[in-house]
């Protein structure tokens, strides 16, 4: 058997621990004690002794899996929380608790439990591409640690969310056809992702606020009118926009756009057939055709 002599001191007739002893790494130690009488004879003992098991804290907490998507739907799992213990056989409850590292602690579930972490709402790799969460593990005796754990999200693909129209509020003069109403531009998360590098196809799109669609047109990027609009029967024409972006994800927005009225061109002086030199013509200045 191994002798763990170096392990103790002797004091007179005390044996003193030299260390601290771990009972789950060595549960029984090994003293060999010499005993020497008046007349010199001396006797070996070897004298087993059991260390006893006492209640350590956990070590260390881990989560199983720390990566993510964004977008996923709430209730989406992300990993276990698993607990290191020297101690063999123990059981352990979790929670998210406050502190250094909590920052999204609000956006996840912690089932106290089995340690499960879900999602609470679908996460934003644009808004934070990592998140910290601070959670506590705790065992059978209620020995406690806490620690933070980073979770990484990864980058997926956002649908557009809106259609800008510069400038918008806007008016057209009726009776054009080629004028240019505004140019136009999208919004999509991704734009400045880092991740994707996107591009949209901008089309009129059928559907609420479509009703004009048929008077515009898309040129490189820019309205304009495909048709002549006519102020008296038209005061504010609706279109409908669609962008779609090089995953197909699409948005769709209706504008409105003034129509106004230009100065029709009057028409000649109607004369009296029989009118002396010299009298001022008859009509209307002011009448239109």
């Amino acid at each position: 058997n191994t002798i763990d002599n170096e392990r103790f001191t002797l004091s007179g007739t005390s044996l003193l621990s030299a260390e601290e002893f771990d009972a789950d790494t060595t549960p029984t130690l090994t003293v060999r004690v010499i005993t020497t009488d008046a007349d010199g004879l001396t006797t070996f003992t070897d004298q087993a002794i059991t260390v006893e098991n006492l209640p350590e804290p956990p070590t260390d907490l881990l989560l199983d899996n720390a990566t993510i998507a964004e977008n996923l739907p709430a209730g989406t799992l992300l990993g276990t929380l698993q607990s290191v213990d020297p101690d063999p056989n123990e059981s352990f409850t979790y929670a998210l608790t406050k502190g250094s590292g909590d920052i999204g602690n609000a956006s996840f579930s912690l089932d106290g439990d089995t340690g499960r972490l879900t999602t609470k709402a679908p996460l934003d790799y644009e808004s934070a591409a990592t998140l910290t969460i601070r959670a506590s593990t705790t065992d059978s005796t209620g020995n406690t640690l806490e620690k933070a754990v980073v979770i990484e999200l990864t980058d997926t693909n956002d649908a557009p969310t809106a259609i800008i129209l510069d400038p918008y509020p806007t008016s057209v003069m009726e009776g054009q056809t080629g004028l240019t109403v505004g140019t136009l531009a999208v919004d999509d998360p991704d734009n400045n992702s880092g991740t994707f590098t996107e591009s949209h196809t901008l089309a009129l799109a059928s559907g609420s606020g479509s009703t004009h669609n048929s008077y515009f047109r898309i040129k490189n990027g820019v309205l304009e009118t495909g048709k002549a609009l006519v102020q008296s029967s038209i005061k504010t024409a609706s279109l409908r926009l669609s962008a779609t972006d090089a995953a197909g994800a699409s948005f769709e927005q209706s504008f409105q756009i003034t129509v106004l009225d230009r100065n029709d061109s009057p028409d000649r002086h109607q004369v009296e057939e029989k009118h002396r030199p010299g009298e001022p013509t008859l009509g209307n200045p002011d009448r239109r055709a």
